[in-house]
């Protein structure tokens, strides 16, 4: 039937089709996509929380390395 999908497909069409696949949901590189930009695009509050959570961990250690690294700095003069 004209329009089914044939059950044998061939390795090289289903290489093709995975590679229409990733191009058209690609991503530009150019966009800087967040795990919190993820949650909010699936609407789940909780995930969310839980990514703010772990960007503001994040920036708490960056804090410490940088007071840290600003010691040693300072020690070394």
């Amino acid at each position: 039937m004209p329009g089914s999908a044939s059950p044998n497909l061939s390795d090289q069409r289903l290489d093709e089709i995975a590679a229409h696949l990733r191009q058209a949901f690609a991503v530009n590189s150019d966009d800087n996509v967040m795990l919190s930009d993820l949650a909010t695009a699936l609407d789940s509050p909780e995930l969310a929380e839980i990514f703010q959570e772990i960007a503001t961990l994040r920036n708490e250690e960056l804090q410490r390395l940088e007071r840290l690294l600003g010691r040693f700095a300072h020690n070394d003069r």
